[in-house]
């Protein structure tokens, strides 16, 4: 699938984890290359969907999520960037990065886009 701002490549061909390029650069000169990655919950009792809802981080047991990661390339060196992907937000002490629940989102493709425009969106603005 492409649209006028970004490729996106079915790695699996099962629709569990997906390239995204995006076409256009930042104003630092920068390239963006982000992976989506569908994990399923599985019936056991410590995954991780059912610890974050036992301990109040979400307000229900996801049978689905995407994680994503995002790489950026300057012209030089490519390297993880936690700066453009939303599911990761600065702690109190703003020195680690830490889960950001909010964008931690079901595995349907209404929230694959919305990832991916969120994504961008940091990406072109920052």
């Amino acid at each position: 699938m492409q649209t006028e701002k970004y490729q996106i490549k079915d790695r699996t061909g099962a629709n569990r984890s997906f390239e995204v390029r995006f076409v256009e650069k930042n104003n630092k000169g920068e390239s963006l290359l982000l992976f989506l990655n569908k994990c399923e919950n599985y019936d056991i009792s410590n995954s991780l969907p059912k610890l974050w809802y036992k301990h109040g981080y979400i307000n229900r047991v996801l049978q689905s999520y995407w994680h994503i990661e995002v790489y950026v390339h300057n012209g030089e060196i490519e390297y993880y960037n936690n700066r453009y992907n939303p599911q990761l937000k600065l702690d109190d002490s703003g020195e680690n990065y830490i889960i950001n629940f909010d964008w931690l989102l079901e595995a349907t493709e209404e929230n694959m886009k919305k990832l991916i425009d969120e994504v961008y969106n940091r990406f072109i603005n920052n």
